[in-house]
């Protein structure tokens, strides 16, 4: 089993006691929530106040905080950033942070509670965290990352146009509502998922996520953008 499925298996089987195929629920399914864990408050809390920050981390153990500085050294030295915000579901957070690791990004949790936060770090997938998107906009100009938002907009462009930097953020928008307002303020950009079908308007945003980062892989390897452990 390697590292990554096990962390996959891990995170479903116990840690919030999602089924192990919690990447194929149905959005409209409600997660139940071992009380120990994060509840469905603490969780919306990222959907509803992704513009405030008083968050605090007094409570974070010393190795989750060196953690949180090791991924965001990372983020700033590689330039590849994954934000999660305004995700309604705790198992489509574990995955977006598990695709992260998979495709040598690095997740930013933005407004995540204390809670939230200490528990996410079990998952032995690296992540840092922003109190705002106001702050979320300026960390990524200070190293020069443009941000890209994951959206059905008329002005988004095509994934398979490829209009990507060797730099770059992605960000998903919620299960339902997509990017808020606060969060289309601070992307320079979006990238649409073209549809050939009717079935749906649009994919679970880990599926969604999955093919955006594989397509900027595949593009990254054909102009020799270093992948990997570094």
């Amino acid at each position: 089993m390697t590292e990554f499925q096990h962390s996959v298996d891990g995170a479903n089987a116990s840690l919030y006691g999602c089924s192990q195929d919690v990447g194929m629920h149905d959005d409209s399914e409600k997660d139940e929530f071992n009380s120990t864990y994060p509840t469905e408050a603490e969780v919306n809390y990222i959907r509803e106040e992704a513009d405030r920050g008083d968050i605090g981390e007094t409570y974070l153990d010393a190795e989750t905080l060196e953690m949180l500085e090791t991924a965001e050294n990372r983020a700033a030295t590689t330039g590849r950033v994954l934000v999660i915000t305004n995700i309604s579901k705790i198992c489509n957070i574990i995955q977006l942070l598990l695709l992260a690791k998979a495709h040598d990004f690095v997740p930013v949790v933005v407004a995540s509670t204390k809670t939230l936060t200490s528990e996410l770090s079990k998952l032995h997938a690296p992540f840092f965290r922003i109190a705002t998107i106001m702050q979320l906009r300026d960390w990524l100009q200070k190293h020069e990352i443009p941000l890209l938002g994951i959206e059905i907009m008329d002005t988004a462009i095509s994934v398979d146009k490829n209009p990507f930097y060797a730099r770059i953020a992605f960000m998903p928008g919620n299960e339902g509502t997509g990017l808020s307002d606060a969060q289309k303020q601070a992307c320079q950009g979006y990238v649409i998922i073209p549809h050939y079908g009717t079935a749906t308007a649009s994919l679970n945003v880990h599926i969604a996520s999955c093919v955006v980062l594989y397509r900027y892989s595949t593009w990254a390897k054909e102009r020799g953008i270093s992948l990997g452990p570094s």
